[in-house]
């Protein structure tokens, strides 16, 4: 167990793109292990004591396979993964990627 600051509406400019770049990484790497993500909502993101980003909660993730992107075990049938049935998005990757944009990039722009 670990204390992290979730409180990310107080962070300056500078460190949100610090934030933003370090949660494209993790997205990428998760990308590299077959693993989508899909729950990405500022809840499920916190910083350590050092200011490492960490996301947290992998209940309502999924796992693909990474040479034909398609779904091994499909994400739990929740809310953000439901917010993309009709947005004909048919890849793991594609649907993360959106529900990353959606949850994280436009909400920590504002």
């Amino acid at each position: 167990m670990e204390l992290l600051n979730t409180n990310l509406t107080i962070i300056h400019n500078i460190e949100k793109q610090k934030i933003i770049s370090s949660l494209i990484n993790a997205k990428k790497n998760l990308h590299n292990l077959g693993i989508a993500y899909i729950d990405w909502r500022l809840d499920n993101v916190g910083i350590d004591e050092y200011g490492n980003v960490k996301i947290y909660d992998f209940d309502c993730s999924g796992i693909f396979d990474v040479i034909n992107n398609k779904w091994i075990i499909k994400p739990l049938l929740l809310n953000n993964f439901k917010k993309t049935l009709n947005k004909n998005l048919l890849y793991p990757i594609d649907i993360d990627n959106y529900l990353f944009n959606e949850e994280i990039i436009k909400k920590m722009i504002n």
